[in-house]
């Protein structure tokens, strides 16, 4: 898919300028019923948790209720093909993650185009983190690696789910590192979490909220984050680029997006309004608690952003020769 064809889909059709006069009367009504903010994860996770705060504020500035529908499945392309579908008027807006880009880059065939979407704001980046079991006297991604070259019948990664950014960036550990050791796919974070501190896997890509309480035990450790600096909550953590295993960045992102062809006058409000309540003191500090990064891009920076995102994807797939069972 041509990535030039994304960004005239993302700015051309999201902000014309030229509208017909029932769109402005439209525009000029806007908000005057009920906003539908679809997510693309289960509800209850951090995704739909972030969600509902943003919902509640943009409820209060827009005085409209804004309602959170969590639509889980299928790597969030439920969800995002129902925005893309919806009529562009701003009643219909779309809570995604990394599962955008990397469906991109894994799965050609898909119940929408991407040009059938356009960017708002980005929200906040996340780290992912790489954690392992301690067992043995392993005590770091160094300690990690050097038993898995000289065991590998004894070791394997988890991730939380076939083609997952935890899946891609253990393959490319594993050819950066020299490791010839199985993947294990969950359905999710929670039980790859689960599965490390039963030690039925050795070491494990997941969210910082999936990772971290089962790291009072003892018997999970944190050794390695994705990202250009430390994270604040884990300062004792060094990246994986400090480690020297650059390639392994690919971190995610939270964001929101509408049906591409949205009046420019909506984009422009909902993407400030996003912005505001980014930057503001209750959602940077759910974003801070859950482990995220505040990121507050607007429609043509998010737009670069998943442009890039996406270009890195497809390298990192075709490199690894990853593909989807």
């Amino acid at each position: 898919m041509n990535l030039h064809i994304h960004r005239r889909g993302f700015i051309a059709l999201a902000l014309t300028s030229t509208l017909p006069l029932a769109t402005l009367a439209q525009t000029d009504n806007w908000p005057s019923r009920p906003i539908k903010l679809m997510v693309t994860s289960a509800a209850g996770g951090q995704t739909d948790q972030v969600a509902r705060i943003l919902a509640q504020q943009l409820q209060a500035s827009l005085g409209q209720p804004v309602v959170v529908e969590a639509q889980g499945g299928a790597n969030g392309m439920l969800a995002t093909g129902t925005v893309a579908k919806a009529a562009p008027d701003g009643y219909t807006l779309l809570m995604t993650h990394g599962a955008l880009v990397q469906n991109e880059a894994l799965r050609p065939q898909k119940p929408y185009a991407f040009s059938e979407l356009a960017p708002l704001a980005m929200v906040a980046t996340l780290p992912i983190g790489f954690a392992i079991n301690t067992s043995g006297g392993v005590n770091s991604l160094a300690d990690w690696v050097r038993r898995a070259k000289a065991e590998p019948q004894k070791f394997s990664y988890a991730s939380y789910g076939q083609g997952s950014s935890g899946h891609v960036m253990g393959e490319i550990l594993k050819q950066a590192a020299g490791l010839e050791i199985p993947h294990i796919a969950y359905r999710g974070g929670a039980p790859a979490a689960a599965d490390l501190l039963a030690g039925h896997v050795s070491a494990s890509f997941g969210a910082l909220s999936d990772l971290s309480p089962h790291v009072p035990s003892g018997k999970v450790k944190i050794v390695a984050l994705t990202g250009s600096a430390r994270n604040p909550r884990f300062p004792d953590v060094p990246t994986f680029a400090e480690q020297g295993y650059p390639a392994v960045n690919l971190g995610a992102f939270t964001g929101v997006l509408a049906p591409a062809g949205l009046p420019r006058p909506i984009a422009t409000r909902l993407t400030q309004e996003i912005q505001r309540i980014v930057r503001g003191p209750e959602l940077s500090a759910k974003l801070n608690d859950i482990g995220y990064t505040p990121a507050p891009l607007n429609a043509q920076e998010f737009d670069a952003f998943l442009r890039a995102d996406i270009e890195r994807w497809r390298t990192a797939v075709q490199a690894n020769q990853i593909k989807l069972d």
